[in-house]
């Protein structure tokens, strides 16, 4: 399965087994390939904060971070409740 976002091809790195909030997905995908929130800030270009308070629901992303954390795990819109 191929996941288009702004004209890219991207293969689905995580299988997930249903819609799910935002926050869990992200923290669920992180765990599942074994990384740090160090790791992902530094791959993604954002904060190590940034992503805890996502990760804990502290927070209502903007679209753009949402976008390059689906990006990043391989994940489509479609799987966000």
């Amino acid at each position: 399965m191929k996941v288009l976002i702004d004209g890219i091809e991207y293969t689905p790195n995580i299988p997930l087994d249903g819609k799910r909030p935002f926050s869990d997905i992200v923290k669920e995908c992180r765990e599942k390939l074994g990384v740090s929130l160090d790791k992902v800030a530094a791959d993604t270009g954002l904060s190590k904060g940034q992503l805890w308070q996502l990760e804990r629901k502290d927070v209502d992303p903007r679209l753009s971070t949402v976008k390059t954390i689906l990006r990043y795990y391989g994940v489509k819109f479609e799987d966000i409740e």
